[in-house]
């Protein structure tokens, strides 16, 4: 049995191994779900800009280089890069599923990973979805009163009176 690593130092960082000839690799399909709108993402090398304080579901189907559905050796495991930007839980009862929450501005990645060698052996695969976390939109405003003392208006703004 040969192997072969690829890796691609692009954004987002790609490895590929390929343990035997005749088959092809598996690789992840990942779903990003958002509640507050109808929208449904999914695809390979993702990314997404999401306001800060959103919450919302991820997902990844392991599927092979033919794009057909592949099994994987024990459950997938969810990672945030950078926690202190974006949260994520596995879902109750599916580990193909994952709960996520936008909790800081920046960037950082969600990282599904799980064992694609079906023996003894372990060939992790990862998915990665790659999040910029934006702020949100205005929702309210804050005023300043500024006290100039005693004076008269005027078109340009409040004069003070001079002494």
């Amino acid at each position: 049995m040969s192997e072969k690593v690829t890796i691609n130092f692009g954004s987002p960082l790609v490895v590929i191994v390929r343990s035997e000839p005749d088959k092809p690799p598996i690789r992840p399909i990942v779903t990003l779900d958002h509640p507050d709108l109808p929208l449904t993402i999914s695809g390979e090398n993702m990314s997404e800009t999401v306001q800060q304080g959103h919450i919302g579901t991820i997902s990844v189907e392991w599927t092979n280089a033919q794009g057909q559905p592949a099994k994987v050796d024990g459950p997938t495991t969810w990672n945030s890069t950078d926690e202190s930007i974006i949260t994520v839980t596995v879902a109750t009862g599916n580990p193909l599923i994952a709960n996520w929450h936008t909790v800081g501005l920046g960037s950082a990645s969600i990282l599904a990973t799980a064992d694609a060698d079906m023996g003894d052996g372990v060939k992790k695969i990862t998915a990665t979805t790659d999040f910029t976390v934006i702020p949100g939109e205005a929702t309210g405003g804050t005023t300043t009163v500024e006290d100039l003392g005693p004076g008269e208006p005027s078109s340009g703004g409040p004069q003070a009176r001079r002494k």
